[in-house]
Order: structure tokens, then sequence, then C-alpha cells
């Protein structure tokens, strides 16, 4: 509660009904001692974007994009977001995580 949660990505259908929501993290291994210490760090903050998504709420997400409170509020938010409100209230919602590490060992 309180706090806005806004995915890497979001995928919809030209009519609205199916909805993709992607978190995607990428990172960079460590080097030798640092490496486990900072694979850790990247795994923590990967499960809490993956703790996110699954309460994903499409009734509030919705409600903050037809009306943002003003800690939200952008430019953009009415012609790019309130549009579409309806649909992702009645919509088919998917999601998908994606975690790459560059430089493994």
């Amino acid at each position: 509660m309180g706090a806005v949660k806004w995915t890497d990505l979001c995928m919809r259908s030209t009519d609205g009904s199916d909805w993709c929501w992607f978190e995607l993290k990428v990172r960079r291994a460590g080097i030798n001692e640092r490496s486990r210490k900072a694979a850790l760090e990247a795994r923590e903050v990967f499960r809490k974007d993956i703790v996110a998504l699954l309460g994903f709420d499409t009734n509030a997400t919705a409600d903050i994009w037809e009306y943002p409170d003003d800690f939200t509020k952008a430019y953009w938010f009415e012609s790019c977001l309130k549009p579409y409100a309806k649909k992702l209230r009645s919509g088919k919602h998917q999601f998908t995580s994606a975690f790459l590490q560059l430089d493994g060992d």
C-alpha cells in the first residue's frame, strides 16, 4: 500500500483485452570477492520486483491512470494512460520477468 509500482514495459493488444507486463533486470557481475555479494544484492532487488508484480492491482492502477495524485501526476497521463484505464480493468493480464547477468564466471 502507498507506493506506485511501474513496470519496465507493458504491451497490450490493439483492442485492450490482453495485457503483458514485463519486469527486466540487467546487471554486470561483480569481480572476484565482490561477485557473490553483488549477485545476492541484485537477486534481492529482482525478488522485490517479482513480489510487486504478484501484488499487481488492476483497479488501483486504473484509478491512478484516471485520477493521479499530485505526487504521481505527469503531463502525459491524460493522453497516454487515461484512455486505456477502462480496458485495463476488464483485460486479461500476464506477467513476465527476466534477469540477465553480464560477464559472469
